[in-house]
């Protein structure tokens, strides 16, 4: 098993822009890779990014759904944690603080779930853009003047 500390960095400072965790599972092992998602992915070996403080639980619980309908294997899994280990990211440590006021608030306003919703709130309160290949988080994203991240 990889032991891979995700909550490593606070954020300090302002981040680059919000990964969405559609980004990494689209670099990941299963099916094509988007040259959008590897453009952001490289970009994270030198800019820090902010992710919600749910974010690590989200990938490794859509990660584990991939395995458990056979498009990957725990080895595969492991490999593709282990390739994003040394990457920039920073975990928010408000996401929870927020979850029933301003959060669950945008995603009532932008129809999307709370989990999408706390990379909306985390990209309004930085001021920064939010890296997604999630067709209804960029549209909620594009509605709350949020813009989308370009590598």
């Amino acid at each position: 098993m990889t032991p891979l500390p995700l909550w490593r960095q606070k954020i300090s400072g302002k981040p680059e822009f919000v990964l969405d965790v559609s980004v990494p599972l689209a670099w990941s092992f299963a099916g094509t890779v988007s040259s959008y998602a590897t453009g952001v992915m490289a970009k994270m070996t030198s800019a820090v990014v902010a992710v919600p403080a749910s974010w690590s639980l989200e990938l490794a619980n859509l990660l584990r759904a991939a395995e458990k309908i056979g498009a990957g294997t725990a080895a595969q899994v492991n490999h593709f944690l282990a390739r994003f280990y040394p990457l920039h990211y920073a975990l928010d440590r408000q996401t929870f603080a927020r979850a029933w006021g301003d959060i669950l608030t945008l995603a009532r306003a932008h129809s999307v779930s709370v989990f999408d919703a706390a990379y909306l709130e985390l990209a309004l309160r930085y001021s920064v853009p939010l890296a997604t290949v999630d067709t209804s988080l960029k549209a909620a994203a594009i509605a709350a003047g949020i813009p989308i991240y370009t590598p």
